[in-house]
């Protein structure tokens, strides 16, 4: 072993954290104040804070606290006891959860490549990489997710290649606390059957209640699942449908187009030439099998479930690290070629980030100014009613009602409608829901807010695009590529009356 190995990585792990709380500092979105609870609440289940919540959010949090697993919500939640601010509390979690991500996504690499370099690179694209930092910014579970999910993966291929048991029972448990925090982990299941099917077959049935013991997190996933409502673990409804059948190899297809822009095109290439170099040997292949059976599994339940932001590809991120890795050390031995290479792409890669993480603020700000609008102009007792019920209450601070049906308006009340939710939700912008409305009422709007933003680190599919085409297959490659593209979205908030 290179003596300088642990070293370097470990150098690599801190700036991994310094870099994210450097950001993190450097950037809160619009209308989160220092004492604000903050979008971190998205996260926190209800019953932890009844007492700290308003009372328009106490109403609120039953409907969406189900959405996750509690593990990324208690984690904050005591930290945030701690820094007073729980929006602080979630960034410092998600940077301190990058540096063990860092470490085992360097190690799988290195083990794969036999190359301290690639391990080096690995961990160092996961530092830096774009998508892991813009996302991290807004608050989301993925970074600690992955700090259990990527370890779990690496002692499953320790014990596929060692049949070591204390490897299989490390597996078990970090995908069972992972699975606390977000439910994708499921893809993972059948590869952690398949490796106690062996362990048992091989007649060590003395190890089972281990595993048991050390698994407990599948069941507490699965126990809040279902106390949650199982169809909070993604929207599967319509899954055997025959829209679902139809629609869900564009779904697929397109995903894929869209990750080597997500991922940056030079890491995408060398993730490429690593798959080619780990297929030509035959000791290597188990292991490219399962890097490709995690990132086809993954790709595959998010076009089942809809999810086209570019934050669920995050989850594809260490594997294409991985593959980076081995193509680095797969390129010819030139002298200085390989770090060259890997200087700049990673320079390449992280000036992106930095242009990503600018991007965001640019983000939502029609949903904050039209949110302090309602909370303005509306009166206490009038009902408001939005097609955005998932960003809109924090501003308006109050419960919205859902905008489903058009017959349920009355004059005097009030209506926040949004491109962006009203494109998701109703396949339709901010003019078109006006147009309806003017049938039935006297609508005035009085308040009007309209940004333009680059959605460099967004959402894959531009809004507008989605309301002004609901049928999918129109939507072609060309949007999913379109990664610099000014995306006007509106928001207006509307009184009516006789």
């Amino acid at each position: 072993m290179n003596k300088r190995f642990w070293p370097v990585l470990t150098l690599v792990a801190a700036l991994a954290v310094a870099v994210r709380l450097v950001l993190y500092l450097l950037y809160r979105p619009e209308g989160l104040e220092p004492d604000g609870l903050g979008m971190a609440l998205l996260f926190w289940h209800p019953t932890l804070l009844q007492d700290q919540l308003p009372m328009w959010w106490r109403e609120l949090m039953p409907k969406i606290g189900g959405y996750w697993p509690p593990g990324y919500a208690l984690a904050n939640g005591l930290l945030a006891r701690v820094v007073g601010d729980p929006f602080v509390a979630a960034r410092v979690v998600s940077a301190v959860c990058a540096a063990p991500l860092v470490v085992f996504v360097a190690l799988t690499a290195r083990r794969l490549a036999e190359s301290d370099l690639a391990g080096w690179f690995a961990g160092a694209l996961m530092a830096v990489a774009p998508l892991s930092l813009a996302w991290d910014v807004r608050v989301r579970p993925e970074t600690m997710f992955l700090a259990l999910y990527v370890p779990a993966v690496y002692f499953a291929l320790l014990y596929h290649q060692n049949r070591r048991r204390r490897d299989l029972l490390w597996a078990t448990g970090l995908a069972g606390a992972a699975a606390v925090v977000k439910y994708e982990i499921i893809v993972f299941a059948p590869v952690l059957a398949y490796l106690w099917f062996l362990h048992l077959r091989a007649r060590h049935w003395r190890d089972l209640p281990w595993g048991v013991l050390v698994g407990q997190g599948w069941a507490v996933a699965l126990a809040w699942m279902l106390n949650n409502e199982a169809a909070r673990a993604g929207d599967y409804s319509q899954l055997f449908t025959l829209m679902m059948i139809k629609q869900f190899p564009l779904w697929f297809a397109l995903t894929w187009l869209a990750l080597p822009v997500v991922l940056t095109l030079p890491v995408a290439a060398l993730a490429v030439a690593g798959g080619w170099e780990m297929g030509r040997y035959r000791l290597k292949r188990p292991a490219l099998w399962l890097l490709i059976y995690l990132m086809f599994g993954h790709v595959a339940t998010m076009a089942a479930g809809y999810n086209w932001t570019s934050r669920y590809l995050l989850i594809l991120l260490p594997w294409a690290a991985v593959l980076a890795g081995v193509g680095l050390a797969a390129l010819p031995g030139w002298r200085g070629l390989r770090p060259a290479v890997a200087g700049l792409v990673l320079a390449l890669c992280l000036v992106s980030a930095v242009f990503w993480v600018r991007a965001e603020r640019d983000k939502w700000g029609e949903t904050v100014a039209i949110g302090r609008a309602v909370a303005q102009l509306a009166p206490a007792e009038a009902r408001v009613w939005s097609d955005d019920l998932y960003l809109s209450p924090y501003w308006a601070e109050r419960n919205l009602l859902p905008l489903d049906r058009l017959e349920s308006l009355q004059p005097g009340d009030y209506v926040l409608l949004s491109d962006f939710f009203g494109a998701l939700h109703f396949k339709r912008r901010v003019d078109d829901s006006l147009k309806l409305l003017r049938e039935r009422f006297d609508a005035r709007v009085i308040a009007d807010k309209t940004v333009i933003y680059r959605p460099l680190s967004g959402e894959v599919i531009d809004p507008a695009e989605l309301a002004t085409k609901p049928d999918l297959r129109a939507l072609g490659p060309r949007t999913f590529w379109s990664r610099k593209t000014p995306v006007q979205a509106r928001a207006v908030l509307v009184m009516l009356s006789e």
